[in-house]
């Protein structure tokens, strides 16, 4: 049974498939171009990094 079923957000387009040399399919770089949209996907700018006030002291 699957245990996990990703959501349709968890997949990504890529433009092309990553090949290496012989032709195989490049998994590291594959893994990497995901982590990456991932990571983007979830930073967000820290509120007081932009100098919006977080707490009632701070404003």
């Amino acid at each position: 049974p699957n245990l996990w079923h990703p959501r349709k957000d968890n997949y990504f387009q890529i433009d092309e498939m990553p090949a290496l040399g012989t032709g195989k399919l490049d998994l590291k770089q594959l893994k990497t171009i995901a982590q990456e949209r991932v990571a983007s996907k979830h930073l967000t700018p820290s509120r007081k990094k932009q100098g919006v006030a977080t707490t009632e002291e701070e404003q």
